[in-house]
C-alpha cells in the first residue's frame, strides 16, 4: 500500500534516505503520494543550491540515473506536487552522497 499525504500536507522522500551513501547507476528518487496530485517536479541540487538535473512526472518516482552527479560529492533531491486547484506542495529536501564505483 502506497503511503499518501493529504492535499496541502509535506510529503516525504523516501529513496534516497536522508543522509544516504548511494550509487550514481541506478540512481531512484521516490516519494509519498500526494492526494489530489497531477504531476510532481522533481530536482537534484548540488551543496550550492544549483540544480544539476530534473525532470517533470506524474509517476512517485523518477529515474535520475543519467543525471550528471559526481562520485565523492553531496546533493539534495527535492519534489514539488502540483495540485488540481494549481496549489502546489513541496517536500522537504533529503541530502544524499553519491559514492564512488
Amino acid at each position: 500500500m502506497e503511503r499518501s499525504a493529504g492535499a496541502g500536507q509535506a510529503f516525504t522522500i523516501l529513496e534516497p534516505n536522508e543522509g544516504a551513501a548511494v550509487a550514481a547507476r541506478p540512481l531512484l528518487i521516490r516519494w509519498t503520494l500526494v492526494a489530489g496530485a497531477v504531476d510532481y517536479d522533481v530536482r537534484i541540487h548540488d551543496t550550492s543550491g544549483s540544480i544539476v538535473w530534473q525532470t517533470h512526472t506524474s509517476a512517485t518516482s523518477a529515474d535520475a540515473t543519467n543525471s550528471r552527479v559526481k562520485a565523492g560529492q553531496s546533493y539534495y533531491a527535492s519534489v514539488v506536487a502540483r495540485l488540481q486547484d494549481g496549489k502546489t506542495v513541496a517536500s522537504s529536501f533529503a541530502a544524499f552522497n553519491i559514492v564512488r564505483p
